[in-house]
């Protein structure tokens, strides 16, 4: 038997003289002594519960009307208190993931079997995974989340059950709500990434890749650690594929991916790039002024100027406006300054002057 339970001793005789008395004893097997359950008397029965575990040597006397004494010896083993020792591989896990229920048992007599159950903590009642039988494992996979209660169950080869309870948190399946500072960035400027998630079984890790949109391999800004952010500079234009990837501590991950569009470099230098149609023309031929910039901000807007070199002050063609050309048609001959000014929306001038001989 084990421990903790016990065990009926029944007397009982042939032959002699009736009426017949009985009488019963008992002593652990490494003892020198017995303990007396019941000196003799007519009652025919005894319950023995044993304290400790081992064996254990039972004497039952039957003694006839005569005096004359039989005696009979019993063995009894007793083994440990049935001990339910299952486990369950995970106490939180996140929604979609399974969690293994291990039956395994130790003390009373074997051989065991194994029953599995489990409710929502607010139910009432449990649901059967697996009822009793020698299979040893059970797989729970929760389709809500919450908290729920888990049984393992174990029961001996005398019947005996022991029963050992769980609680499994489920949380919410996990969420990568990574973000990416900028979507389209000018060469030269830096992006920064932000690893973020939700659900799952925090602490998380994050992770962050990047590759040209052309290229079929990543490299690896950061790999998996608790650091939420990374910084992307990029070295030449394009299209890039960013990924940022979570993991949560049952080693779950999701993956994000991000695109970003990386724009050549614009001079920040308002350039006057104007032009003159010719150096020297005669005398009642034109020359077209042609304004025109880069850099700076734009929009931009010009002006075109003109004098005889020997002049002190300049005569106005067009003053700052939209329109990009003027035409000038010298009246004398001689050595012209030509000016044509760029300015741009912050009001930043640039000035070029070229030099026209009127033959």
């Amino acid at each position: 038997v084990a421990l903790g339970n016990s065990v009926t001793l029944t007397g009982a005789a042939t032959g002699g003289t009736s009426p017949y008395t009985y009488a019963f004893y008992y002593k652990k097997s490494t003892d020198s002594s017995y303990t007396t359950l019941q000196g003799f008397s007519t009652t025919k029965t005894a319950t023995l519960k044993p304290t400790t575990s081992g064996s254990y040597t039972v004497v039952i006397k039957v003694k006839d009307k005569t005096g004359t004494t039989a005696r009979k010896e019993f063995t009894l083993t007793v083994t440990k208190a049935l001990k339910n020792s299952s486990k369950m591989s995970a106490t939180t896990v996140a929604l979609g993931n399974s969690v293994t229920l291990t039956g395994a048992a130790t003390g009373g007599t074997s051989p065991y079997t194994y029953a599995f159950y489990y409710k929502k903590s607010t139910d009432s009642s449990y649901t059967t995974l697996s009822g009793f039988s020698t299979t040893k494992t059970a797989t729970l996979k929760p389709t809500t989340s919450g908290s729920y209660t888990v049984v393992i169950k174990v029961k001996d080869n005398a019947g005996t059950v022991a029963r050992k309870e769980f609680t499994l948190t489920v949380t919410k399946a996990l969420t990568n709500s990574s973000k990416m500072s900028a979507t389209s960035i000018t060469l030269g400027d830096t992006v920064t990434l932000t690893g973020a998630a939700t659900g799952g079984t925090s602490p998380y890790q994050y992770a962050f890749y990047y590759k040209k949109s052309t290229d079929s391999s990543y490299t690896t800004l950061q790999a998996f650690s608790t650091t939420k952010t990374a910084t992307l500079k990029p070295t030449a234009k394009g299209t890039y594929d960013v990924v940022i990837k979570v993991m949560d501590s049952t080693n779950t991950v999701v993956r994000s991916q991000f695109s970003l569009t990386v724009k050549a470099a614009t001079s920040t230098t308002l350039v006057n790039n104007s032009k003159l149609s010719a150096t020297s023309i005669t005398l009642g031929k034109s020359v077209t002024l042609t304004g025109a910039a880069s850099g700076g901000t734009s929009p931009y807007q010009y002006a075109f100027y003109y004098k005889k070199s020997t002049d002190s002050s300049y005569t106005t063609l067009q003053a700052f406006s939209t329109t990009k050309t003027a035409t000038l048609k010298p009246t004398a001959r001689g050595t012209y300054d030509v000016v044509i000014k760029v300015m741009d929306s912050t009001n930043t001038v640039v000035r070029n002057q070229y030099s026209l001989t009127v033959t």
